[in-house]
């Protein structure tokens, strides 16, 4: 298992782009998959997708969601190796933690 981390994404007034609504949380996950090393999800607090991108490397799906969030962007969190869902445990975290 890869480097799975996790940020809030604040200033969710924006309008949606395309109907995709704006993120609250965005998760970077590298994956086995060959075609797409490294994936950059979007989710709003109540879980629903916001889109996906691939990217060759971490640092480059932190830079897409640095460009795409700006300033909104906060640090980036680990998420446990032992968490079987990390789209779970970032929903819990964030409801937790508000």
């Amino acid at each position: 298992m890869g480097v799975r981390v996790w940020a809030r994404v604040t200033g969710s007034s924006a309008k949606p782009h395309k109907g995709i609504p704006w993120p609250d949380l965005m998760l970077i996950e590298e994956t086995a998959e060959e075609s797409s090393r490294v994936r950059l999800t979007r989710y709003t607090r109540d879980g629903e997708f916001g889109g996906e991108t691939s990217h060759a490397s971490v640092e480059e799906a932190k830079g897409q969601a640095a460009f795409e969030a700006g300033e909104n962007l906060g640090r980036w969190r680990d998420i446990p190796r032992d968490a079987p869902d990390p789209v779970a445990f970032i929903l819990d975290h964030h409801r937790r933690d508000g």
